[in-house]
Parts: C-alpha cells; structure tokens; sequence
C-alpha cells in the first residue's frame, strides 16, 4: 500500500513536471480511456495519479498565525464598538447639543 502511494506521487510529480497544469487534464483523459477500453484498475490508477496531480498543482495554504486570529477576533470588537458609539452618539448626545446643552464646566 505504501509503495503504491509513493509510486502514484511519483509518477504524478512526473506528469505535472513533463505538462504542467494540463496534467489533470491529461491523466484524467488516460483515466477516461481506460475505463473505456474495459481496465478498471488502470483506470482507477490513473485516477488516483489525477487526484495527486490536482494536490501538487494546488497553492500551498498559509496557516493562520495566532496574530491573525487576533487580529480577526480584535477587528469584531472595534465594529461593535464603533456601533455603540455611533448608537449613542445618534440617540443621545447630538440631540442634547442640538437643543443647546453644555457640560457643567464648559465656558458659556
């Protein structure tokens, strides 16, 4: 089983070097026509070969970073409070400037 795992990720690396990103297109055509032609198996091989070649040709994920989650986890906190001040800016302290309130110790 291990052998025919390193075989498929060879045999994939080896596709996708000679083509390129049309190797999934490729493998899976010889995948197509062995299937067509009455060979499971090599179908399911070259199938497998695709699968491999497909995960090679992928962009490698960046992990996320114990900042970024930070970063994620502080973002939602300032948009809530953005909203709270933004709530009470609109429901309580433009209205009281606007009908000509001061705080007790502003110059009048």
């Amino acid at each position: 089983m291990e052998d025919d795992l390193d075989l498929v990720g060879a045999v994939s690396a080896e596709m996708v070097q000679r083509w390129g990103v049309d190797a999934v297109r490729i493998t899976r055509d010889y995948a197509d026509l062995a299937e067509e032609t009455g060979d499971p198996l090599s179908a399911e091989a070259w199938g497998d070969i695709a699968d491999e070649a497909e995960r090679q040709l992928r962009p490698p994920r960046r992990p996320r970073s114990g900042l970024v989650e930070r970063f994620d986890h502080d973002l939602g906190q300032v948009v809530i409070v953005l909203l709270v001040t933004s709530f009470v800016a609109a429901t309580f302290v433009i209205p009281a400037v606007a009908s000509g309130w001061r705080p007790l110790n502003s110059p009048r």
